[in-house]
């Protein structure tokens, strides 16, 4: 296995659960507009990516750090996003707080966390990361919002 060397983060729903302020923003766009939407149906049609857009992104990241992808881990809350890390050939751990764990299984997924509570008290953690090093790079991938 591949040193750790870049941790990288998605933001909306990993780092943070923000999808309730997507929906609220909607619905008070919506009344105030006088527009008639099915929220939840614009909330998955606007706030999603593909899978191609995400696996560019995580590349972009790794390659901005001068990182080869296989010393990455994707720490990512969404089937698609797992995907993307897949076919970018980084490994990735699922943060199941949208989804469940066999949702976001795969070979690459080192583990499935509830909260990073659960990672920073696993020996799992130490095992793969290994002793600290002042090498190791964090960064948050958040795309554009959609226009």
């Amino acid at each position: 296995m591949a040193a750790v060397r870049a941790l990288i983060f998605d933001m909306d729903g990993t780092m943070i659960d923000s999808m309730g302020h997507h929906r609220l923003s909607w619905t008070l766009f919506a009344r105030r507009h006088a527009i008639e939407i099915e929220v939840d149906e614009l909330m998955r049609r606007t706030t999603g990516r593909t899978g191609a857009e995400c696996m560019n992104e995580f590349l972009d990241v790794a390659r901005r750090l001068f990182v080869a992808p296989d010393h990455c881990i994707v720490f990512e809350d969404a089937p698609l996003g797992i995907e993307a890390a897949r076919r970018a050939g980084m490994r990735a751990v699922a943060v199941c707080t949208s989804h469940r764990a066999d949702e976001l299984a795969g070979p690459h997924v080192l583990a499935a966390i509830d909260g990073y509570e659960d990672l920073a008290a696993s020996a799992w953690w130490a095992a793969v990361a290994g002793p600290p090093r002042d090498t190791m790079s964090i960064i948050v991938s958040h795309p554009e919002p959609p226009l």
